[in-house]
């Protein structure tokens, strides 16, 4: 119970009972009921009724649209933090304008270099603007299987020109496989794989 809330009882009123045996009034008319009263109430409630019913329908078509419409972030996939709208291998005239989304065009450092383990490097991972899909890069070195970075997607027309590794590396040579997972812009369906070999190097 609310301790806030205040309850104030007043007493019910005796009621009056009429006298054992006493006769009704001789041609006293009974009170009728107003007319048309139950069916005002019924239709109130009615009424009622149908708000609520078209309130649930409309609830219920908006959670469909929500829980079928792409949402990439819903999906477990995220945006790049790091990622710029724009192109970082100039321009594309020369390439076929109509790419199939089972086909991508991308671009990697394949000597990407880092001051040390914990500091952005130049990565300049580019998902070309000709592209009809997003994808997402994680890099693995090749002696152990680590994975050492993992982007965000990256849609057409986006790039990354640096961003740090995700393991604090000693300083040395590594080479390394970046893996393209590529997806449908529409739905965020599993598209393919490519692959580049690169090196990374650590500095200090």
């Amino acid at each position: 119970m609310d301790e806030n809330r205040s309850e104030t009882r007043h007493p019910a009123a005796p009621a009056h009972a009429a006298p054992t045996g006493a006769p009704a009034p001789a041609g006293a008319p009974a009170s009728p009921a107003p007319a048309g009263a139950p069916a005002k109430k019924s239709q109130r409630k009615w009424v009622v009724l149908s708000i609520l019913l078209l309130l649930l329908i409309a609830a219920g078509i908006a959670l469909f649209l929500w829980l079928t419409s792409p949402d990439p972030n819903r999906d477990g996939m995220l945006p790049d933090a790091n990622a710029r709208v724009g192109s970082l291998s100039g321009d594309f005239e020369d390439l076929d304008k109509i790419v199939d989304e089972g086909m991508l065009t991308f671009s990697i450092n394949v000597t990407p270099s880092f001051p040390d383990g914990a500091s952005p490097g130049n990565l300049m991972i580019e998902n070309a603007e000709i592209n009809n899909n997003r994808f997402t890069c994680a890099i693995y070195r090749k002696d152990n299987g680590e994975k050492i970075y993992q982007s965000g997607y990256l849609d057409p027309g986006q790039y990354i020109e640096s961003a740090p590794l995700e393991a604090d590396l000693e300083p040395g040579e590594y080479p390394c496989t970046a893996y393209f997972e590529t997806y449908k812009l529409s739905d965020n369906a599993p598209i393919g794989q490519a692959a580049a070999e690169i090196t990374v190097y650590v500095q200090g």
